[in-house]
């Protein structure tokens, strides 16, 4: 996990379209504000990608030591959770949006409806591809 202490960074969501071969930007990061969070929380991959716009200071917190401070400092997790549901790029609130349309979703909590859209995977496929066999 980084926390940013000068400069700052671009948070992009990389397109899974090969035909586009582009990202999106979902929000510019300053000093003060961190990033890597959601795989942590989440356990799961990594979805966007993360550039320095110029000159940048980061301070870094090692695996090992992040979930240490989980397990030590319970409400610091709690928090970050809480920050999450804020979060407001358009591919989480279409997400949210869609989950919530699932009768047995509609009324899950929103750390849930986190859970489940930070846990989802992408893939794209061609006409006539089997999904599930």
């Amino acid at each position: 996990m980084f926390y940013i202490e000068r400069g700052e960074c671009l948070v992009q969501i990389n397109d899974k379209d090969k035909m586009r071969n582009k990202s999106k930007k979902v929000r510019s990061l300053y000093p003060g504000d961190y990033f890597g969070e959601i795989a942590f929380i989440y356990n799961s991959k990594r979805q966007t990608s993360v550039t320095s716009t110029n000159y940048t200071t980061l301070g870094k917190i090692p695996e090992a030591e992040v979930f240490n401070l989980f397990d030590t400092y319970p409400k610091y997790k709690e928090e970050l959770i809480k920050l999450t549901i804020r979060y407001d790029d358009d591919l989480k609130i279409f997400l949210e949006s869609a989950l919530k349309t699932i009768d047995y979703l509609r009324d899950v909590p929103d750390e849930t409806i986190n859970k489940i859209i930070f846990s989802m995977t992408f893939a794209k496929f061609d006409k006539g591809s089997k999904i599930f066999q």
